[in-house]
């Protein structure tokens, strides 16, 4: 019991389960592939007072596990990929769209009566620079952003809005009938748009963007912000 126990809180089917309790090690079971061994300086699983903490081995289950045994780090790791990734896709397209537009305006106007040259300049113009500092500051960007939600939707929204959890994870036909989850829900809707973005999420972009983009001074980061959301 102890085994199936251990292998289903690891997320994952195990071929050894291992409790390490002192200098002896009792085998529990063998499934399928990996290891789980019982240690007290690897805090992961909870079981009762025979199996108490557990860790995963093996390089793909440590892979699988990874999200649900470090969801912190998963949420930064996240931040610091996704948003550069899409701040490349966008540098992309811009630059396509900004070669489409080029090319529009010269046919409009005639230019480019030399096939040969004109294939040889429509290759310069499309040619895609990355802009670097963009790219850092969207990684940069990523990162504070991930840690801030963390902590503003983890601890904080779910102390000032308590029942908004428990309403996005009801069935519709609970939802109807939850008034105070409903409350909650409309407050940290409110709290998220009204408060948290423009207090937080704005004034942090532009002072990341004057710091590592523009390299200016905070002051007139955040006086472009200012500026922009009046």
């Amino acid at each position: 019991a102890a085994a199936a126990a251990a292998a289903n809180m690891c997320g994952r089917s195990t071929s050894k389960v291992i409790a390490a309790t002192g200098a002896e090690a009792v085998k529990l079971s063998r499934r399928a592939v990996g290891v789980c061994i019982e240690t007290p300086q690897s805090p992961l699983c909870k079981l009762d007072g025979s199996v108490k903490e557990l860790r995963c081995l093996g390089a793909w289950n440590t892979f699988a596990t990874f999200p649900r045994r470090r969801p912190f780090a998963t949420n930064v790791l996240l931040g610091l990929f996704t948003f550069p990734f899409a701040d490349y896709t966008m540098q992309r397209i811009e630059r396509w769209r900004s070669y489409r537009s080029e090319d529009s305006a010269e046919k409009r106007k005639g230019i480019g009566a030399v096939a040969g040259h004109g294939a040889a300049r429509g290759a310069a113009t499309c040619e895609f620079v990355l802009d670097v500092h963009r790219s850092l500051l969207f990684c940069a960007f990523g990162g504070v952003m991930a840690v801030m939600n963390w902590i503003v939707y983890m601890p904080v929204f779910a102390r000032l809005c308590p029942g908004a959890m428990r309403f996005a994870n009801q069935s519709w036909s609970q939802k109807v009938r939850d008034k105070p989850g409903q409350v909650d829900l409309a407050k940290q809707v409110l709290l998220d748009n009204a408060v948290y973005g423009p207090a937080i999420i704005f004034p942090c972009f532009y002072l990341l963007k004057a710091a590592v983009q523009e390299r200016v001074s905070f002051l007139e980061g955040l006086g472009r912000y200012r500026d922009n959301i009046l």
